[in-house]
């Protein structure tokens, strides 16, 4: 058997029809000047154990829970409050009440044009 590692991932987001998409790469530290792909509107560390073991014999990888999730970091997005979405009219109407029915105080407009809800812990960044 083998020894648990523990390593530490940056997780990029992407458009999507419905969901947002993800691409996952293994970093060494937890840098937010790392590249950032062109079409990933945010990104976010997290840490992660594996172990290899054999199961009926055969050696696979078993994963534990992602931990120590960083919030996400949103290059070059725009901050907007309720206020700031009802003013841009009609067309954000949706928006400004999905921000109202959940309770979103904030959201950030993406580099890719998208909105998506600011949390507590998610940065923007120039």
């Amino acid at each position: 058997m083998s020894t648990e590692v523990t390593k530490t991932y940056v997780e990029f987001f992407y458009p999507g029809s419905f969901f947002s998409e993800s691409e996952v790469k293994e970093v060494k530290t937890r840098s937010t000047s790392l590249f950032v792909p062109a079409g990933a509107f945010a990104f976010q560390f997290y840490d992660q154990s594996s172990k290899k073991t054999k199961i009926n014999g055969e050696e696979q990888t078993v994963w534990g829970k992602r931990k120590n999730l960083s919030g996400k970091y949103y290059p070059k997005g725009m901050k907007f409050n309720l206020e700031d979405v009802r003013g841009m009219g009609k067309d954000y109407s949706i928006l400004a009440s999905n921000m109202e029915c959940n309770d979103w105080p904030f959201v950030v407009r993406t580099r890719c044009g998208n909105f998506q809800p600011l949390e507590k812990y998610d940065e923007i960044l120039p």
